[in-house]
């Protein structure tokens, strides 16, 4: 689902200076054609509301079960497997909460309009195309009606200031919900007041017994920010402990890898992140600081390529896109030296 600790939205951090890159020729290797393939689009939606659901992994598979490929939802829940070669398949969406969906499809042209509906297993409720949870419904009515308040302010209107007297009110209510102190630590980490952020993120934490993944992926996120890259990375592995499928625990552990100069294990857990979420553009931006630092430039060339795809008129394309020419100026001529310093834009 819809990863909603907008914490962790604040991007990677890039280093500051490194020298242009050396040129690699492009390889002169030829290979044979690819076989003719067709577009595979659709849609996933929530079968009570049909509201679009997303951030929610896709899988085609073959009916012996061999992954083929996969793809996450976007924001109005549309999904693209690009070129699928024809023959049989089956569409496999397996989300915790809900009833698994098998579709078979079979390919012999484009397949464009699928729709997959997405069931919750039993009879919990949804609000707003959010799931409440057991532990929501057992609140006291008025504690509810607060969390849900709060709720709506910080992700339906973007009002942070607005949705932490409702937090506040939920746990006044129930001091013991955690899901409410790291909702609170959200919205204060995002209106900056740092220390009440990791106050809040850190009662989740306890509360829950280190069981509450969300609350460990925001906090990583919160330190990771003020450089404390142990610490962060320490937080992420404890969230993946509880939740091993979460690409925002692996963005995050990412992060604090390449803090601190372990570069083969944050690329690991880059991929790995990657492989869960390939359209969260601040994920190749980890990688662009990756095979910056191998002196790679033609990987790091196609992360930047990758990142302007996904965000062309973000805070940060711009640089990128000065960043990415620099670039090849530099790699033109084989054996020109390289003048002009390749320096990554900073969030």
């Amino acid at each position: 689902m819809a990863w909603r600790s907008a914490a962790l939205l604040c991007g990677a951090f890039f280093l500051l200076s490194q020298a242009a890159l050396a040129q690699r020729p492009p390889s002169d290797s030829r290979s044979s054609p690819a076989p003719r393939t067709y577009p595979v689009r659709g849609f996933l939606r929530l079968a009570a509301t049909e509201r679009g659901v997303d951030q929610t992994q896709v899988t085609l598979r073959r009916f012996t079960g061999e992954e083929v490929m996969t793809a996450f939802t976007r924001s109005n829940g549309e999904f693209d497997l690009g070129g699928v070669p024809a023959g049989s398949y089956v569409l496999v969406v397996e989300e915790s909460g809900y009833e698994p969906i098998r579709e078979s499809l079979e390919v012999a042209g484009s397949r464009v309009g699928i729709v997959l509906h997405l069931r919750l297993a039993g009879s919990g409720p949804v609000e707003g195309g959010r799931i409440i949870s057991a532990r929501e419904l057992a609140l006291p009515g008025g504690a509810r009606d607060a969390f849900r308040k709060g709720m709506d302010r910080l992700y339906g209107r973007r009002d942070l200031a607005g949705s932490i007297p409702h937090f506040e009110k939920t746990l006044a209510l129930k001091p013991d919900f955690y899901e409410a102190h790291h909702q609170l630590g959200v919205a204060q980490l995002e209106m900056g007041r740092f220390t009440e952020a990791e106050a809040s993120l850190g009662k989740s934490i306890a509360l829950s017994v280190g069981k509450y993944a969300p609350a460990q992926f925001a906090l990583a996120g919160l330190l990771c920010n003020a450089d404390r890259f142990a610490d962060a990375a320490a937080a992420a592995r404890s969230g993946l402990h509880s939740d091993p499928a979460a690409w925002e625990g692996y963005f995050e552990l990412a992060r604090a890898l390449l803090g601190l100069g372990r570069n083969d294990e944050a690329e690991h857990a880059a991929l790995r992140a990657r492989s869960r979420n390939a359209d969260f553009a601040p994920l190749y931006l980890i990688l662009a600081n990756i095979h910056m630092r191998r002196k790679d430039t033609l990987a790091l060339i196609g992360d930047l390529d990758e990142y302007l795809r996904l965000e062309p008129e973000g805070s940060l394309s711009q640089s990128a896109r000065e960043m990415r020419a620099n670039l090849q100026r530099a790699q033109a001529p084989a054996l020109r030296t390289p003048t002009a310093a390749a320096v990554p834009p900073k969030p």
